[in-house]
């Protein structure tokens, strides 16, 4: 449950879970489109206190997250979206509850209506200027999957100092991520992650405000996955089961790692 644009503000976890806005089903490129899931998410609870409230405009796309941390993490905020004439995310902003915007995320295309460029920014305090933290330049195989994410410093569009690879099943699941660091030495691939999955609907399919990741390109959702940390050897189990509504979207999830077990549940509304 990681691979973010960023993690700010909430648990990891918690952060990940944003939205079930839905693209085109026929293939697996960032393209936004009005949502063509059956069910879309109104509400995630995570451990019973945190919460994640969703509204969607009349072509249901999202249009505004509101974040609700009433337990060890007491940070409440929300996330307005922004559509171009085509009906793509060009910017997803984050706001206080009191209105003032702290961080955002601006979009671009490539000719082919592929999402090319996300570029970070955040607010400086005292002063509130904007600072461009980084840049995702997101490369595809040529059936459009995402194949390829690497991370650049503004002022450094030549190299990345970080870039992701993926790896795919048969059906369209993302198998495996290899994360990369370029240090001086050359590439060091020092975190793997494996993913396996169930065989029902991934509410979070094409959800491109979602971030980078096996939770948003996979047609199923994770049933387990094992993090590899290779120039320390430590290596992190995550395991989820599931509970399903009539239309196969999870409603409840339990996921496990090493002692701690955590409840996360989804309210939806699903077309009749």
């Amino acid at each position: 449950m990681k691979k973010l644009f960023s993690s700010i503000y909430l648990p990891v976890f918690l952060f990940c879970l944003l939205t079930a806005t839905g693209c085109k089903k026929d293939d697996h490129s960032l393209i936004p489109e009005p949502n063509e899931n059956q069910c879309l998410i109104t509400k995630i609870t995570y451990s019973g206190v945190d919460s994640i409230v969703y509204q969607y405009d009349s072509q249901k796309r999202l249009k505004k997250a509101e974040y609700a941390g009433n337990g060890l993490h007491e940070e409440q905020y929300f996330k307005e979206y922004t559509y171009d004439t085509k009906e793509r995310i060009v910017k997803e902003t984050f706001k206080s509850t009191d209105g003032v915007i702290y961080a955002y995320f601006e979009y671009a295309y490539a000719a082919n209506n592929l999402i090319s460029n996300i570029g970070f920014y955040s607010i400086n305090e005292p002063d509130e200027s904007f600072t461009h933290q980084y840049n995702k330049i997101v490369e595809y195989t040529d059936n459009k999957l995402v194949s390829k994410v690497a991370t650049y410093q503004p002022d450094n569009m030549e190299k990345p100092f970080r870039f992701d690879v993926y790896s795919y099943d048969a059906s369209g699941n993302v198998v495996q991520i290899k994360e990369y660091a370029n240090t001086i030495s050359g590439e060091i691939n020092d975190v793997t992650s494996d993913y396996t999955y169930d065989n029902k609907k991934n509410p979070y399919l094409y959800a491109t405000y979602l971030g980078i990741g096996a939770d948003v390109f996979s047609k199923n959702n994770v049933l387990t996955e094992k993090i590899t940390y290779h120039l320390s050897g430590l290596t992190k189990n995550y395991t989820s089961t599931y509970l399903y509504n009539e239309q196969g979207y999870p409603v409840k999830q339990t996921l496990i790692t090493g002692t701690h077990t955590a409840e996360i549940e989804r309210e939806y509304t699903c077309a009749n």
